[in-house]
Protein backbone atom coordinates (compact mmCIF):
# COMPACT_ATOMS: atom_id res chain seq x y z
CA UNK A 1 0.00 0.00 0.00
CA UNK A 2 1.47 3.38 -0.99
CA UNK A 3 0.41 6.31 1.19
CA UNK A 4 2.73 9.06 0.01
CA UNK A 5 4.15 10.80 -2.96
CA UNK A 6 7.85 11.72 -2.59
CA UNK A 7 7.54 15.43 -1.86
CA UNK A 8 8.16 17.76 1.08
CA UNK A 9 5.58 17.77 3.83
CA UNK A 10 5.01 19.98 6.86
CA UNK A 11 5.81 18.90 10.39
CA UNK A 12 4.07 21.59 12.42
CA UNK A 13 4.93 23.30 15.66
CA UNK A 14 2.11 24.62 17.90
CA UNK A 15 0.79 27.80 16.23
CA UNK A 16 1.34 30.96 18.28
CA UNK A 17 -1.80 32.66 19.61
CA UNK A 18 -2.83 35.70 17.58
CA UNK A 19 -5.72 38.14 17.52
CA UNK A 20 -4.78 39.45 14.06
CA UNK A 21 -5.66 37.92 10.69
CA UNK A 22 -2.68 36.24 8.98
CA UNK A 23 -0.79 38.40 6.48
CA UNK A 24 1.54 35.63 5.30
CA UNK A 25 0.65 32.65 3.09
CA UNK A 26 -0.53 29.52 4.83
CA UNK A 27 1.27 26.20 4.32
CA UNK A 28 -1.64 24.98 2.20
CA UNK A 29 -1.40 28.06 -0.03
CA UNK A 30 2.26 27.25 -0.54
CA UNK A 31 1.35 23.74 -1.67
CA UNK A 32 1.65 21.66 1.50
CA UNK A 33 -1.07 19.07 2.00
CA UNK A 34 0.43 16.78 4.66
CA UNK A 35 0.61 17.56 8.37
CA UNK A 36 2.77 15.38 10.61
CA UNK A 37 2.12 15.45 14.34
CA UNK A 38 2.12 13.07 17.32
CA UNK A 39 0.62 12.64 20.75
CA UNK A 40 3.96 13.44 22.38
CA UNK A 41 4.15 16.77 20.54
CA UNK A 42 1.11 17.87 22.57
CA UNK A 43 -0.35 19.92 19.73
CA UNK A 44 -3.05 17.66 18.28
CA UNK A 45 -5.85 19.94 19.53
CA UNK A 46 -4.16 22.99 17.97
CA UNK A 47 -3.64 21.11 14.71
CA UNK A 48 -7.28 20.03 14.60
CA UNK A 49 -8.45 23.56 15.27
CA UNK A 50 -6.17 24.93 12.55
CA UNK A 51 -7.55 22.40 10.06
CA UNK A 52 -11.14 23.36 10.83
CA UNK A 53 -10.41 27.08 10.65
CA UNK A 54 -8.45 26.77 7.41
CA UNK A 55 -11.51 25.96 5.33
CA UNK A 56 -9.51 23.34 3.42
CA UNK A 57 -11.63 20.23 2.71
CA UNK A 58 -10.50 17.30 4.85
CA UNK A 59 -9.98 15.08 1.82
CA UNK A 60 -7.37 17.52 0.49
CA UNK A 61 -5.15 17.04 3.54
CA UNK A 62 -3.05 14.08 4.66
CA UNK A 63 -2.69 13.87 8.43
CA UNK A 64 -0.22 11.71 10.32
CA UNK A 65 -0.15 11.23 14.08
CA UNK A 66 1.59 8.72 16.32
CA UNK A 67 1.16 6.45 19.32
CA UNK A 68 3.19 7.57 22.34
CA UNK A 69 5.47 5.04 24.10
CA UNK A 70 3.38 5.42 27.28
CA UNK A 71 0.32 4.19 25.40
CA UNK A 72 1.76 0.93 24.09
CA UNK A 73 0.10 -2.36 24.96
CA UNK A 74 -3.24 -4.14 24.97
CA UNK A 75 -6.05 -2.00 26.30
CA UNK A 76 -4.08 1.21 25.75
CA UNK A 77 -3.17 1.59 22.07
CA UNK A 78 -6.72 1.70 20.66
CA UNK A 79 -7.83 4.02 23.46
CA UNK A 80 -4.92 6.33 22.62
CA UNK A 81 -5.97 6.35 18.96
CA UNK A 82 -9.48 7.37 19.97
CA UNK A 83 -8.08 10.08 22.25
CA UNK A 84 -5.97 11.47 19.40
CA UNK A 85 -9.02 11.58 17.15
CA UNK A 86 -10.98 13.34 19.88
CA UNK A 87 -8.19 15.88 20.41
CA UNK A 88 -7.89 16.46 16.66
CA UNK A 89 -11.67 16.68 16.28
CA UNK A 90 -11.50 14.30 13.31
CA UNK A 91 -13.14 11.03 12.37
CA UNK A 92 -10.00 9.46 10.92
CA UNK A 93 -6.27 9.93 10.39
CA UNK A 94 -4.60 9.14 7.09
CA UNK A 95 -1.56 7.56 8.75
CA UNK A 96 -1.08 6.34 12.30
CA UNK A 97 2.39 5.29 13.45
CA UNK A 98 3.82 3.53 16.47
CA UNK A 99 6.24 6.31 17.38
CA UNK A 100 9.01 4.27 19.01
CA UNK A 101 9.79 0.53 19.27
CA UNK A 102 10.14 0.62 23.08
CA UNK A 103 7.39 1.08 25.63
CA UNK A 104 7.66 3.77 28.29
CA UNK A 105 9.09 2.54 31.57
CA UNK A 106 11.02 -0.36 30.03
CA UNK A 107 14.75 -0.56 29.48
CA UNK A 108 15.86 -0.98 25.90
CA UNK A 109 16.98 -4.58 26.50
CA UNK A 110 13.71 -5.65 28.10
CA UNK A 111 11.99 -8.41 26.03
CA UNK A 112 8.63 -6.89 26.98
CA UNK A 113 9.28 -4.14 24.41
CA UNK A 114 8.56 -6.61 21.62
CA UNK A 115 5.43 -7.83 23.39
CA UNK A 116 4.09 -4.30 23.90
CA UNK A 117 4.69 -3.08 20.35
CA UNK A 118 3.11 -6.21 18.87
CA UNK A 119 0.12 -5.87 21.20
CA UNK A 120 -0.18 -2.26 20.12
CA UNK A 121 -0.01 -3.04 16.43
CA UNK A 122 -2.58 -5.83 16.70
CA UNK A 123 -4.95 -3.54 18.60
CA UNK A 124 -4.48 -0.68 16.12
CA UNK A 125 -5.57 -2.99 13.30
CA UNK A 126 -9.05 -2.57 14.77
CA UNK A 127 -8.77 1.13 13.94
CA UNK A 128 -7.98 0.22 10.34
CA UNK A 129 -11.00 -2.09 10.16
CA UNK A 130 -13.25 0.67 11.54
CA UNK A 131 -11.95 3.33 9.15
CA UNK A 132 -10.34 5.38 11.90
CA UNK A 133 -6.90 4.72 10.35
CA UNK A 134 -6.42 4.77 6.59
CA UNK A 135 -2.79 3.58 6.71
CA UNK A 136 -0.97 1.95 9.62
CA UNK A 137 2.78 2.12 10.06
CA UNK A 138 5.73 2.49 12.40
CA UNK A 139 8.49 4.94 13.22
CA UNK A 140 12.10 4.39 14.29
CA UNK A 141 11.88 0.65 13.63
CA UNK A 142 15.09 -1.20 12.78
CA UNK A 143 15.23 -4.30 10.56
CA UNK A 144 14.88 -6.79 13.48
CA UNK A 145 11.78 -4.93 14.70
CA UNK A 146 10.22 -5.12 11.25
CA UNK A 147 11.19 -8.75 10.73
CA UNK A 148 9.53 -9.79 13.98
CA UNK A 149 6.42 -7.77 13.23
CA UNK A 150 6.00 -9.20 9.74
CA UNK A 151 6.51 -12.75 11.08
CA UNK A 152 3.78 -12.39 13.70
CA UNK A 153 0.69 -14.37 12.56
CA UNK A 154 -1.53 -11.90 14.43
CA UNK A 155 -0.42 -9.11 12.07
CA UNK A 156 -2.80 -8.99 9.11
CA UNK A 157 -2.11 -5.39 8.03
CA UNK A 158 1.56 -4.95 7.08
CA UNK A 159 3.06 -1.55 7.93
CA UNK A 160 2.96 0.77 4.94
CA UNK A 161 5.44 3.34 6.30
CA UNK A 162 8.55 3.40 8.48
CA UNK A 163 9.42 6.98 9.45
CA UNK A 164 13.09 7.27 10.44
CA UNK A 165 16.03 9.66 10.54
CA UNK A 166 17.68 9.71 7.12
CA UNK A 167 20.17 12.13 5.51
CA UNK A 168 23.65 11.96 3.90
CA UNK A 169 25.34 11.63 7.31
CA UNK A 170 23.01 8.74 8.20
CA UNK A 171 21.71 7.30 4.91
CA UNK A 172 20.10 4.10 6.25
CA UNK A 173 21.11 2.06 3.17
CA UNK A 174 20.35 -1.38 4.62
CA UNK A 175 17.05 -0.31 6.12
CA UNK A 176 16.03 1.44 2.91
CA UNK A 177 16.75 -1.71 0.88
CA UNK A 178 14.86 -3.89 3.35
CA UNK A 179 11.80 -1.63 3.32
CA UNK A 180 11.81 -1.37 -0.46
CA UNK A 181 11.86 -5.15 -0.82
CA UNK A 182 8.83 -5.44 1.44
CA UNK A 183 6.81 -2.54 0.02
CA UNK A 184 7.27 -0.43 3.15
CA UNK A 185 7.79 3.22 2.33
CA UNK A 186 10.72 4.70 4.23
CA UNK A 187 10.02 8.31 5.11
CA UNK A 188 12.75 10.65 6.38
CA UNK A 189 12.74 13.01 9.31
CA UNK A 190 15.69 15.21 10.33
CA UNK A 191 16.60 15.53 6.64
CA UNK A 192 18.39 18.79 7.48
CA UNK A 193 20.20 17.41 10.50
CA UNK A 194 17.74 19.08 12.88
CA UNK A 195 19.09 22.44 11.76
CA UNK A 196 22.52 21.80 13.26
CA UNK A 197 25.45 23.30 11.36
CA UNK A 198 27.26 19.97 10.99
CA UNK A 199 25.21 18.94 7.97
CA UNK A 200 23.90 22.20 6.52
CA UNK A 201 27.33 23.84 6.70
CA UNK A 202 29.38 20.88 5.48
CA UNK A 203 31.77 22.05 2.73
CA UNK A 204 30.46 19.47 0.24
CA UNK A 205 26.84 20.52 0.80
CA UNK A 206 27.71 24.22 0.58
CA UNK A 207 29.81 23.70 -2.56
CA UNK A 208 26.98 21.89 -4.34
CA UNK A 209 24.51 24.55 -3.23
CA UNK A 210 26.70 27.32 -4.65
CA UNK A 211 27.34 25.47 -7.89
CA UNK A 212 23.68 24.62 -8.47
CA UNK A 213 22.34 27.97 -7.19
CA UNK A 214 20.42 26.24 -4.43
CA UNK A 215 20.36 26.57 -0.66
CA UNK A 216 22.05 23.87 1.45
CA UNK A 217 18.61 22.82 2.68
CA UNK A 218 17.37 22.34 -0.89
CA UNK A 219 20.44 20.23 -1.70
CA UNK A 220 19.72 17.93 1.25
CA UNK A 221 16.03 17.64 0.37
CA UNK A 222 16.90 16.82 -3.24
CA UNK A 223 19.28 14.09 -2.06
CA UNK A 224 16.29 12.35 -0.49
CA UNK A 225 13.63 13.18 -3.07
CA UNK A 226 15.71 11.96 -6.01
CA UNK A 227 15.91 8.58 -4.28
CA UNK A 228 12.15 8.43 -3.74
CA UNK A 229 12.38 9.22 -0.03
CA UNK A 230 9.56 11.49 1.26
CA UNK A 231 10.81 14.17 3.65
CA UNK A 232 9.51 16.13 6.64
CA UNK A 233 11.28 19.50 6.86
CA UNK A 234 10.09 21.11 10.09
CA UNK A 235 9.61 24.88 10.19
CA UNK A 236 7.19 27.62 11.19
CA UNK A 237 8.72 30.12 8.76
CA UNK A 238 6.69 30.77 5.58
CA UNK A 239 9.92 31.73 3.79
CA UNK A 240 11.50 28.39 4.73
CA UNK A 241 8.33 26.55 3.73
CA UNK A 242 8.49 28.15 0.30
CA UNK A 243 12.21 27.41 0.01
CA UNK A 244 11.62 23.76 0.89
CA UNK A 245 8.72 23.46 -1.56
CA UNK A 246 10.86 24.91 -4.35
CA UNK A 247 13.14 21.90 -3.95
CA UNK A 248 10.52 19.90 -5.84
CA UNK A 249 11.49 21.66 -9.05
CA UNK A 250 15.28 21.48 -8.69
CA UNK A 251 17.81 18.76 -9.43
CA UNK A 252 21.15 17.61 -8.06
CA UNK A 253 23.31 16.06 -10.78
CA UNK A 254 24.67 12.51 -10.54
CA UNK A 255 28.23 13.49 -9.64
CA UNK A 256 26.98 15.66 -6.80
CA UNK A 257 24.68 12.88 -5.59
CA UNK A 258 27.73 10.61 -5.42
CA UNK A 259 29.59 13.23 -3.38
CA UNK A 260 26.66 13.45 -0.95
CA UNK A 261 26.44 9.66 -0.76
CA UNK A 262 30.08 9.54 0.30
CA UNK A 263 29.66 11.89 3.25
CA UNK A 264 28.83 9.18 5.78
CA UNK A 265 32.24 7.53 5.19
CA UNK A 266 33.83 10.29 7.29
CA UNK A 267 30.80 11.92 8.92
CA UNK A 268 28.58 9.09 10.17
CA UNK A 269 26.37 11.07 12.54
CA UNK A 270 22.90 10.46 13.98
CA UNK A 271 21.19 13.55 15.37
CA UNK A 272 18.04 12.09 16.90
CA UNK A 273 17.26 9.23 19.28
CA UNK A 274 18.75 5.83 18.44
CA UNK A 275 16.48 2.73 18.45
CA UNK A 276 19.31 0.30 17.61
CA UNK A 277 19.58 -1.11 21.16
CA UNK A 278 15.82 -1.67 21.57
CA UNK A 279 15.03 -5.39 21.55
Amino acid sequence: MTCYRPRPHLQPLPPPPSTHPPTQPTPHQLGYTHIDTASVYRNEAAIGRAIRESGVPRNQLFLTTKLAPKDQGTGKAYAALCQSLQDLGLEYVDLFLIHWPAAAGLKHDDPLNKVRRHESYVELQQGVAEGKIKCLGVSNFEIPHLEALLADPAISVPPCVNQVECHPFYPQRQLRAYCQQRNILLQAYSSLGQGKTDLLAHPVVKSIATKRKMTPAQVLLRWALQQGIPVLPKTISPARMEENMTALHLKVEADDMQALDALDDKCHVKFAWDPYQVV
